[in-house]
This record gives C-alpha cells, sequence and structure tokens, in this order.
C-alpha cells in the first residue's frame, strides 16, 4: 500500500470511528441510565427511619417523545421506594412538555406510599416556572419554594425541605428551614448545589442535587468539558459539606448538546440505615444496574 493510500485508508477510519462515537454519544450513552443505589447512615437518634427509601430523579429536559420514554423506563426504579423527589429542570424549551411527563409521573406517584416532593431548576423558570409548578400541583406533587413538609414513615417523622432556585430567582435556605424541629431528621432539595454549607449550617441532614448532568461530557484524565454556573464546586457524587452529606446526581437527559460521553444518566435510590458513624463518614454502595 503506498503512503498516500495508507493515509486515506487511516483517515477514513478515523471518520468512520469519529461517527461511531458521536452516534453512541448522542443515542447510545443517553438512553443507556445506570439505577444508582446507596445505603446512607443514620445517626443514633434518626435510627426509627431506618429502612426508609427514597428515590431521586432530577433533570429529566424533556423536549421529545423519546426523552418521556427514557423517563418511562428509568421509574421502574421506583418501585418499592416509599418517597420520590425531584430535582427540577423537567422540560426544556417549552412548558407544553410538562403534559407528557405528568401522565408519565402520575401512576408511580400514586404508587409511591409518600408521594412525591419537588424543586424547581432554572430551565423551569425559562419555560414558566408558574405554569411548571401548576402543573406539578395538579399531579399531586408537593413543590417546595423555600418550604418545607412533615412526613411520617412508620410512626417516625421526618422533614423534606426545598429551596427555590438561585440562579434565576433568591433561595433562602433558613425559611425553606423555617419551624422544623432542631434535630430534625431533614432531607433538603437543591436544584444547584454550590451552596450546600448553606443547607447545612440551617440544620438538613442529607442534601440532594442535581443540575451539572455530572458535566455530560467527561473526557479521559481531564474529567467534565464544562459545568453550569451553581454546580462548578461539586460536579457529580457524594461530598461532605461541614458535616452534612450532599450528593449531585448526573440527571436523565441532556442540554445542547443532547450528548453524553463516560457520564451515564441515572436516576438515584437511597436506602436509610442505623449506623453506628457520622452520617458524612460515607454513604456505602449497593449494587447498581443499568437500563
Amino acid at each position: 500500500m503506498s503512503f498516500g493510500s495508507r493515509s486515506r485508508a487511516l483517515l477514513g477510519a478515523a471518520v468512520i470511528g469519529g461517527i461511531g462515537l458521536a452516534v453512541n454519544a448522542r443515542w447510545r450513552a443517553t438512553a443507556a441510565f445506570a439505577v444508582a443505589r446507596w445505603d446512607v447512615p443514620l445517626a443514633p437518634r434518626h435510627h426509627g427511619l431506618d429502612g426508609l427509601r427514597i428515590a431521586f430523579l432530577t433533570d429529566t429536559h424533556v423536549r421529545s417523545a423519546g426523552d418521556v420514554v427514557s423517563v418511562r423506563r428509568s421509574l421502574a426504579a421506583v418501585a418499592g421506594c416509599d418517597l420520590l423527589l425531584l430535582g427540577g429542570d423537567f422540560v426544556s424549551e417549552a412548558a407544553r412538555y410538562m403534559r407528557p411527563l405528568l401522565d408519565t409521573l402520575e401512576p408511580v406517584i400514586a404508587a409511591t406510599p409518600l408521594g412525591a416532593c419537588a424543586v424547581v431548576g432554572n430551565h423551569d423558570f425559562t419555560v414558566g416556572v408558574d405554569r411548571v409548578a401548576a402543573d406539578l400541583t395538579a399531579c399531586g406533587v408537593i413543590v417546595l419554594r423555600d418550604g418545607n413538609v412533615e412526613l411520617r414513615w412508620r410512626g417516625n417523622s421526618f422533614w423534606v425541605a426545598g429551596m427555590d432556585e438561585s440562579l434565576l430567582a433568591v433561595s433562602d435556605p433558613n425559611l425553606a428551614m423555617n419551624a422544623i424541629p432542631s434535630g430534625a431528621w431533614t432531607v433538603a432539595l437543591w436544584h444547584e448545589p454550590d451552596h450546600a454549607e448553606l443547607a447545612a449550617e440551617a440544620g438538613a441532614s442529607l442534601q440532594l442535587s442535581g443540575h451539572t448532568h455530572g458535566g455530560q461530557v467527561r473526557l479521559p484524565w481531564l474529567g467534565p468539558l464544562a459545568v453550569p454556573e451553581g454546580g462548578k464546586r461539586y460536579v457529580d457524587g457524594w461530598h461532605c459539606v461541614h458535616g452534612m452529606p450532599l450528593y449531585v446526581s448526573r440527571g436523565l437527559g441532556t442540554y445542547r448538546p443532547p450528548v453524553r460521553f463516560r457520564c451515564a444518566p441515572e436516576i438515584t435510590v437511597f436506602t436509610l440505615r442505623a449506623a453506628s458513624f457520622p452520617p458524612c463518614a460515607g454513604a456505602r454502595a449497593v449494587p447498581s444496574s443499568r437500563g
């Protein structure tokens, strides 16, 4: 083979490989989601919540029928959970996509013993946050915008506090935690993770966030190509913030560009477990699965 022929062959292989990677990033990588399962330690005074299971779904970014199918497939992981928490950025481009999303969520919420609580994200503001919140409420979701709700499980109380969106609105963690008894086990929902220390200082036991999509595109050795404002300090996974565990989900959807690379979408299931060590000492992963 001549040098020119060899060069053309290598170029052709590179082009074909690039096309293959692009197709994988756009279709396969965005469709194949992970179910991340974690055992979360409880301090002794909260051992009555041992076994409580919480599903966390965030950043669905629905903008097509295909996105609704992905959400529907992921919701199989919610079966058997006691509570569903929703982390915002429900739709992209237009609020009209809320209806097909809620048609998918509604039967799951109805079958979940403690129902669902939600916060809103920055994209919910851009498509019309009042409509998004109203649609969620009509579906039976408790929407928390700097507010909280007490829930009971097997005779034990715990609280969900929701912080308002912090990029296009003003969040007030102290208001969100208002009237929650001191020392009560409280999970804080906050779309953006980067101000978690404020939730910790206000008394939250655990914070769940999304927003970052884990970076969407993560290169070997370099990590994520880009992360949004509000998600630059804590990009994904577990962090300990002022003694409070923070978990940042990679979320289920994507946004401009609609691709993922080495950063699988996820839905997360947390099981609270009695422990003899501090909650921030580390959650324990349990076997996960892929959809």
